[in-house]
């Protein structure tokens, strides 16, 4: 087994910080981008400093072990919870597409913007609930890297991939 290097092991970290700032607003929401700069540091920072430990922004073994102990421990927990689908029940065989508006595309565009902090051929888009052209270019985005038809339309097909992907990266990646 090759060892990590310094970039993945720093998208680790970065993984763990977000899984528990899902759950304590007081730890900043970082990007996982495998850089080891301000935004990572303040979370490292404000996480030895809510969990009595030294206050260092560096990642000792005692900071590690804690960061790791705490995002375990949220995966564990999060692994029972079942997965909402926010999918239009009626009608059957329903398609979101250009032009809708409504809560349902909110949530789309909450999903696909936070896989966009990790997955860069996703771009960050406005949430605001209507279903306009980044929508459209952000969910052909995520069924080309998805293997799915790219229409740029939610069928469920589409939304049960987004809502596994979301939910797979939000808590623990």
């Amino acid at each position: 087994m090759q060892p990590l290097n310094f970039e993945e092991a720093v998208k680790n970290l970065q993984t763990y910080l977000r899984a528990i700032s899902f759950f304590d607003d007081r730890i900043p929401r970082v990007p996982v981008d495998g850089i080891y700069e301000i935004d990572t540091q303040k979370a490292v920072t404000e996480f030895q400093r809510t969990r009595g430990l030294p206050e260092s922004s560096i990642v000792d073994k005692n900071t590690w072990d804690a960061i790791y102990k705490e995002y375990s421990e949220i995966k564990r927990a999060t692994e029972r919870l079942p997965s909402p689908s926010f999918f239009p029940a009626e009608p059957r065989g329903h398609i979101s597409k250009k032009g809708e508006k409504s809560s349902f595309i909110a949530i789309v565009q909450l999903m696909l913007r936070e896989l966009s902090v990790i997955f860069d051929e996703i771009p960050e888009i406005i949430i605001d609930g209507v279903f306009g052209d980044e929508t459209e270019n952000a969910i052909k985005e995520f069924q080309r890297a998805s293997l799915l038809d790219v229409t740029g339309q939610i069928d469920l097909e589409t939304y049960n991939r987004l809502n596994n992907a979301f939910l797979s990266i939000s808590y623990m990646s």
